[in-house]
């Protein structure tokens, strides 16, 4: 069981509401006391905040004021950049959203804790936000037809680089884990992320029994 410290649920109208960064203290101080004790060895540790996946009614929302509370959706994660292997840095925090953008955000936080700034920022400031590749500050609105929706799924060529800077200092990557199956990775690389769910399918986890898809884009987010 995940301990709370730090962090305080605050609940308005139905909804869970938690401090981003203090929820991020707690991860800290679970890895650093029992993490290693009740799981197997690990470069990362990623907690998604759903209490009862996946039902999306009972997710917890972020924020990082408290002003925030009672709005939706202005902090979708977090993360301590170039944390990667260290103690207590090695973490991430995601909020259960939308199937297809808490994947997105899971990979962007990573790949803050892998050594990577915003795209436009710090020392990516060669590659544009706007392009919207998966470490742009925001996601893009989810159309088939538009010229960055394939880049909303790859890094930048300024992250790959802020990666291979970091992994030079990091030797945990290294070392192969213990509980690897390669049986059990060719199963779930078998197929690609969106065609293990049709979209009338992903639809419905998303919004209940009978949703519809009907190519609607959702709005951009922040990450």
């Amino acid at each position: 069981m995940f301990p709370y410290k730090n962090a305080t649920v605050t609940i308005v109208n139905g909804t869970k509401y938690v401090d981003a960064s203090a929820y991020l203290d707690d991860l800290s101080d679970w890895d650093k006391t029992i993490g290693a004790s009740i799981v197997p060895a690990f470069d990362h540790a990623m907690l998604f905040t759903s209490q009862m996946p996946p039902d999306i009614r009972d997710r917890i929302i972020l924020f990082t004021l408290t002003s925030e509370i009672g709005l939706y959706g202005l902090q979708t994660g977090s993360s301590p950049v170039s944390g990667v292997c260290e103690l207590g840095e090695r973490i991430s925090v995601i909020m259960e959203r939308h199937y297809v953008v808490t994947v997105q955000t899971a990979a962007h936080e990573l790949g803050h804790n892998l050594g990577a700034s915003h795209d436009g920022e710090g020392d990516a400031t060669g590659c544009k936000a706007e392009d919207y590749f998966i470490m742009s500050a925001h996601s893009p609105h989810l159309c088939k037809n538009s010229t960055y929706f394939r880049n909303m799924w790859i890094f930048s060529n300024c992250s790959v680089d802020s990666f291979k800077r970091t992994l030079k200092t990091r030797d945990c990557v290294k070392r192969k884990g213990s509980v690897y199956d390669k049986y059990e990775y060719k199963a779930f690389m078998n197929k690609q992320a969106g065609d293990v769910f049709t979209p009338q399918e992903q639809c419905s986890l998303v919004y209940g029994p009978g949703s519809k898809y009907y190519g609607v884009c959702k709005s951009s987010v922040p990450l």
